[in-house]
């Protein structure tokens, strides 16, 4: 029989997969699998306003995915742990 997860484990991955599971917020998570950058960056290479670029930044920074760091005026952004690059590069690589 298969070893149920914990539910505190169950509770933590959650939001992290349905922070993932939207197109932009998605691409996001390609972008930056390369490492960070800038809030400016991403909003050049996604095409979106950057009010909507920020809000679904923040979204998965909420979520746990990314975090961020200031340097002055800049915010640069990166993936919090490499456990979520490979969680899309495997999902990618099946599709």
């Amino acid at each position: 029989m298969t070893k149920l997860v914990n539910e505190d484990t169950l509770e933590k991955t959650v939001p992290i997969l349905k922070a993932i599971a939207h197109p932009v917020r998605l691409q996001i998570v390609n972008i930056l699998k390369n490492g960070e950058s800038q809030v400016s960056e991403l909003v050049n290479a996604l095409g979106e306003l950057q009010s909507y670029t920020s809000q679904q930044l923040g979204i998965l920074k909420l979520s746990g995915v990314l975090k961020s760091k200031r340097d002055g005026n800049k915010v640069y952004y990166f993936l919090a742990n490499d456990s979520i690059k490979r969680i899309v590069k495997s999902i990618m690589d099946e599709i």
